[in-house]
């Protein structure tokens, strides 16, 4: 089974640590514009840098897929 990236669980991780898209961004080294892409949806961050948010964040990589349930709770089909 392929499993697809899934925008809203950047958005469920910034929420769940209490930042802005600004801080979120900063926090990862990247730009909030670059941000708002991924969790629009318009582009697709590499496997590089879901490492990278991975690591800043303290989660598997696996969380940004679908079919996991990860530590906040909910699950993505």
């Amino acid at each position: 089974m392929t499993q697809h990236f899934n925008p809203d669980r950047l958005e469920a991780l910034r929420l769940a640590h209490g930042l802005t898209r600004s801080e979120f961004a900063a926090r990862i080294g990247i730009s909030r514009q670059i941000v708002h892409a991924w969790m629009s949806g318009n582009t697709r961050p590499t496997v590089a840098k879901l490492e990278l948010v991975a690591r800043a964040f303290n989660v598997d990589s696996k969380y940004f897929f679908g079919n996991t349930v990860h530590q906040f709770g909910e699950r993505v089909a």
